[in-house]
């Protein structure tokens, strides 16, 4: 990923004056959190300048859900025989509303899950059954939150690296299990900062 990102001009500065600017300097590293600790913020309108979002449709769960942007799922046709509906929020979208869920609800008549997906559509953090926030997905990225801003790292986007990207949401961090069993992190009441 680091290694990746010296191809992008916007992470060329940061990188030099953080020792990161050779493959020799990355390869030598030990822990990635350090290193990322070592780099600034970056602005997430800087970083969409050269990176396309990537969200399409796709099923991924199981062969009856449909996966689709809350916009298009908002103007699609529901198919028949759904068991459920994956609406997939960027990074750079405002996440699903309590209106949101309420319309697609009446649309598609069968249990809406949220995922957050990155720049390069995978899966940052996915909400599960119980429907009390979304656990992340730590192989794929890090999430950190600096002065309540939650900032993505991606550990998948190598096309386009995200390396300590500013976000403009906010979340409540939740450590403990999950009643579903799952035992990785949750964000919960994902929303815009301001």
């Amino acid at each position: 990923m680091l290694i990746a990102a010296h191809g992008v001009p916007a992470y060329s500065i940061a990188l030099a004056k953080s020792g990161l600017d050779s493959r020799r300097a990355v390869r030598r590293l030990t822990c990635i959190d350090d290193a990322l600790l070592r780099l600034p913020r970056f602005e997430l309108a800087s970083f969409r300048a050269g990176a396309p979002v990537r969200c399409h449709p796709r099923s991924t769960e199981k062969p009856r859900t449909f996966s689709a942007s809350v916009a298009t799922l908002k103007r699609t046709d529901a198919p028949l025989e759904l068991d459920a509906v994956i609406a997939l929020t960027s990074i750079t979208d405002p996440p699903l509303t309590e209106s949101d869920r309420d319309l697609l609800w009446r649309k598609y008549q069968v249990p809406i899950f949220e995922h957050l997906v990155g720049f390069d559509g995978t899966v940052l953090a996915r909400e599960c059954e119980i429907h009390e926030g979304l656990h992340v997905v730590p192989r794929n990225a890090i999430l950190e939150q600096v002065d309540g801003e939650l900032i993505v790292t991606s550990l998948t986007g190598l096309e386009y690296p995200a390396l300590r990207v500013r976000t403009g949401l906010t979340a409540e961090w939740e450590p403990a299990h999950c009643e579903c069993g799952q035992t990785d992190p949750r964000l919960l009441n994902l929303r815009p900062l301001n």
